[in-house]
């Protein structure tokens, strides 16, 4: 996996990754972002994001510039994959309508939109709830779900992106979580002074 990642906050995007020393292959994973809260990552016409903490005002503006700026690189659009694991929160009130304005202004780039709820009990069914009202209540520019699994959200991808494959996305959203599981306990190391293993 490459990095062509942002700089620390305030958040300056990281340079085009078609314009590298070397370009990016078309099957390349690349990280894009890297915070406490987010890492992102693209992988041809898919942007997948791995959320893990509590999102900034500073990140989610980061974040929408990446996409937008992966996104006007595709043609026929993007597909996105966002995974919501144990411990991210929602976002606030401005943030979801910050959100809305975005996807409203961006929704003939994106192809379509896969929320994965990481995680079973209260915490899952309160953030599967939570996000399923904010999809089913706003105008919807492009296709917009909410799974419980990364299966059910590649199954979607794949439905929606003809050409993609199922194996290979399985595949790519695998390695994203552990790349930003790693990287988490890490920044988590450095901290407490602690060594990862």
């Amino acid at each position: 996996m490459r990095e062509i990642r942002a700089s620390e906050p305030p958040w300056t995007l990281p340079p085009e990754s078609n314009s590298s020393s070397e370009p990016r292959a078309d099957d390349e994973l690349v990280l894009l972002l890297e915070d406490e809260a987010v890492y992102a990552y693209v992988l041809r016409d898919l942007f997948i994001m791995v959320w893990r903490g509590v999102v900034t005002d500073t990140t989610l503006e980061a974040m929408h510039k990446l996409m937008e700026r992966e996104a006007r690189k595709q043609p026929d659009g993007m597909a996105i994959v966002s995974v919501i694991e144990r411990g991210a929160t929602p976002p606030s009130s401005a943030q979801r309508s910050n959100i809305s304005n975005f996807q409203a202004r961006m929704g003939k780039r994106f192809r379509c939109l896969a929320l994965v709820i990481d995680g079973i009990g209260f915490w899952a069914s309160m953030a599967i709830g939570v996000a399923t009202s904010i999809i089913t209540y706003r105008r919807k520019l492009f296709p917009q779900t909410v799974c419980r699994t990364v299966e059910g959200a590649v199954d979607f991808i794949v439905r929606k992106s003809p050409g993609m494959d199922a194996q290979a996305l399985l595949s790519a959203i695998a390695q994203c979580r552990d790349d930003a599981a790693m990287r988490a306990m890490r920044l988590e190391s450095r901290r407490t002074g602690r060594t990862a293993a």
